[in-house]
Parts: C-alpha cells; structure tokens; sequence
C-alpha cells in the first residue's frame, strides 16, 4: 500500500472516495465500472486546475531560469501560461475524456473538468477570474526578490521530485510512503530548503504538516538517485517555506522534534486506519458499496465519484434507469 498526504485527507474525509480512487479504478479494467471509476479519478474542479497549472509553470520554466542563475521575465512566463491555459481548456471543453480507450497521459493538453462531466461547465466570470489568478499568482512569484535570490544561489533545484521510502507499521504491515515537493533546494553553505506554492483564494488553512511531512520523506530517502547526501541531516534542519501566492504571502515553519515525531505517528495511525480496511476484506474484494461512506454532504459536492457512489452504473447518470 502507498500512503501519501493526499491520499490520508482523502481517507479521512470519506473513505468510499479514497477507495474508488486506489483501489477500484483501472486504465485497463474490463468491469465497467472500474473503468469508470479511472476516468472520474482524473476529473479536475477548475480551481483546483488553477493551481496545477501554476505549479507546472513554475517546475518547467521558472526554475530552469533561476537554476542558471537568471531571473525570469514575467511577459514571456505569462505568454506560456496562457498558451497552456487556453489548449487544456480546449480539451476540457470537447469533453475528450470520453473518447474511446482515452489515455491521458499520451495528451500533453489533457484536461477533464468536474463542471464539464457534470453538464455545468464554467461561466465565461468563472474562467476569467480563473485566469486572472493565475496572472496573480506568477506575478506574485516575481516580485518576491528575496526568496528569487535565494533559490538562484543553490547549488541545485529539483522541482516535482518524489521522494518515496518504506516503513513499518505497529502491526508489522509494510506500507510505502510518497511524497511530491514543489521544490526542493539544496545548497553548498546552508541547510536544504523545501518549498510549497499555493494558489489558494483564503488561504485560511497552514500546511506545516504537509511540509513537516516532506521533510521526514526528504530525510527517509537518503540515497536516492539524484539526492545529495543526507546522511547526517535531521528533519529539524530542513528550512520550510509554505508560499501563499495569491496572498503575497510567505509562511516559514520552526518545528521542534517532538513536533516531528508526532506528525510521524499521526501518519502511521491513518496509514494503520487504510490498512485496516484493505485487511478486512477478502483477496480481490472490490465492491466500494460496502466501504464506509461520509456522512457531510459538503464532501460529496466536490467529489469525483458522486454519480457512481450515489447512483452506480445503474443510475439516471449512465442513461440507466
């Protein structure tokens, strides 16, 4: 089993949503039903896609730039946002995840909206201030000189990288422990700095464990390809910086040990809750219609699966009645 962040929150929040996620959807599944749980996990809330897109700007083209040592023109960055903006949302728009035998990870421009899915796709308001946030937020980005000159002085950046590493839990089970920083700074003088962007409208919620998190994974995976050597380093020395950027806002985290090791136990105990569920079931046992559901009816708004959750194949939704 593979535990990461998302995947715990999305536990916690209705487990029935985490399971249609992990384990009942498959690309290549004959049961229908598993195929259409694949296509649903990929479906994205346009706000949600706001920020992805934003990260992947960054990833691909702010850092490449700070990587030489340069500092990146907001014009051209804003030409390749839009550039990208404007081919997904074409994609979304013709509803291309229903074409037949859709992969995708062969469209570069795949982009598959929850509003599309469900017959309400976005306001021509609602995608221009999308946009708009996205302008926002790299704009943002560029002004923030300190933090720029910083990342220019490291001796290396990786955006995007995974860091993965195996632990055991109370019961003996082994589980798989992945984590995706935005950014991951390392230098020659000074401790490696992990870095999360957010593109958040209220930014009313901190993220220190989902960075506290990072740190434990960027410790845990000394040795890793690509990694320099972390071997004496201790999650407390990992510097962690949370960048609110349509707030303009920088958030740096001070963790103590203590605060580290509960944040660890924290996530073998929802490790330990996922594990639980897979264990009581028999070996190939896939029917979601038995796993607990959320009792908030806020969390099923936003969810990918509502109709196959609410209704199955069998549902008004799937022409089915």
């Amino acid at each position: 089993m593979v535990w990461s962040f998302s995947a715990g929150r999305s536990f916690d929040r209705c487990p029935r949503r985490w399971f249609f996620r992990s384990v009942v959807g498959h690309h290549a599944a004959k049961d229908p039903a598993r195929r259409e749980a694949y296509l649903l996990s990929k479906l994205d809330s346009l706000w949600s896609w706001r920020g992805r897109l934003v990260d992947d700007v960054i990833a691909n083209h702010v850092v490449p730039t700070l990587t030489v040592g340069r500092d990146p023109d907001l014009a051209p960055l804003l030409a390749v946002a839009r550039e990208s903006h404007e081919a997904h949302l074409a994609f979304a728009s013709a509803h291309r995840l229903r074409e037949a035998a859709m992969r995708p990870s062969q469209h570069p421009d795949f982009l598959a909206l929850l509003e599309v899915e469900r017959g309400a796709p976005p306001s021509d308001a609602d995608l221009a201030k999308a946009w708009g946030d996205v302008e926002t937020a790299l704009t943002n980005l560029l002004a923030m000189h300190a933090l720029l000159e910083r990342l220019k002085g490291a001796a290396l950046l990786l955006p995007q990288r995974a860091l993965t590493y195996k632990r055991t839990l109370a019961g003996g089970e082994p589980v798989t422990v992945r984590a995706v920083p935005d950014l991951l700074a390392f230098f020659n003088d000074a401790p490696p700095l992990i870095v999360d962007w957010k593109v958040h409208t209220h930014a009313a919620t901190d993220y220190r464990e989902q960075l506290a998190g990072y740190a434990l994974a960027l410790v845990r995976s000394d040795g890793q390809w690509g990694l320099p050597n972390l071997r004496r380093l201790t999650p407390t020395d990992v510097d962690l910086i949370e960048v609110q950027l349509l707030k303009d806002e920088l958030r740096s985290y001070t963790l103590t040990d203590e605060d580290f090791r509960n944040i660890d136990v924290d996530r073998g105990e929802s490790a330990m809750r996922m594990q639980a569920l897979l264990k009581d079931r028999s070996k190939g046992d896939r029917d979601p219609y038995t796993v607990p559901t959320t009792t908030d009816l806020r969390t099923c708004e936003g969810c990918n699966f509502r109709a196959l959750c609410w209704d199955g194949l069998a549902g008004p939704r799937y022409g089915v009645t």
